[in-house]
């Protein structure tokens, strides 16, 4: 099964077509995703959940300052850029998982991706994050995760794996959404923070 983004997912959704700008510069780790996400699949998607945010954290560790706000990580995005459009899919994801968990929530980014482009919307979550401290940003990251992990943690197995709950997708579960959507993306760009991380070492020792 190819490997999908998080918006892939999603209606109207149309990920790929950034590759020109964005997405351009794949990191040497998507050719294995499949195969990640082929083992990773057998997991619960609690455990899938967790594990996605540790890539993301682990890939951001002890970054020094001045590498936050370097561009080219994605495309023109530095990692403060990539970190903030990650913000804006988890609150997205939050606010989508809500009603599965029988705590429905006020919906202002799904409403936002509604009537916007996905480059609108990521420009608001993504470029406009190049204003805000690394600080800042990793700590709404992590409270926004813990929401969506208490709420991921109300939803019966039989709802994870319910077709049709999607409302896009009669094909496609929850569980789908998270190990394609979720995971998928911060893999993504994880890896792309780790590819640039080699980079800054690479003209260190240089």
């Amino acid at each position: 099964m190819p490997a999908i983004s998080f918006v892939q997912l999603a209606p109207n959704a149309d990920h790929r077509r950034e590759s020109g700008k964005r997405y351009e510069a794949r990191c040497r780790f998507c050719d294995t995703l499949d195969r990640i996400i082929e083992r990773i699949g057998a997991m619960h998607p609690i455990s899938i959940l967790k594990y996605g945010q540790r890539q993301v954290v682990n890939a951001v560790k002890d970054l020094p300052d001045a590498a936050w706000d370097t561009p080219g990580v994605c495309g023109f995005w530095s990692v403060k850029q990539i970190i903030g459009h990650l913000i804006g899919w988890e609150h997205y994801f939050e606010e989508f998982i809500a009603p599965f968990a029988g705590k429905p929530i006020p919906t202002p980014h799904i409403d936002d991706y509604k009537v916007m482009d996905e480059d609108a919307y990521n420009d608001k979550y993504g470029t406009a994050a190049a204003t805000r401290t690394s600080i800042d940003l990793m700590a709404e990251f992590q409270t926004v995760n813990e929401r969506v992990m208490t709420l991921a943690k109300l939803i019966s197995e039989d709802t994870w794996r319910q077709l049709g709950t999607l409302p896009w997708s009669d094909s496609n579960d929850l569980e789908d959404f998270v190990v394609y959507g979720y995971y998928g993306h911060k893999y993504e760009h994880a890896a792309q923070i780790v590819v640039f991380r080699d980079k800054l070492n690479q003209q260190t020792k240089a």
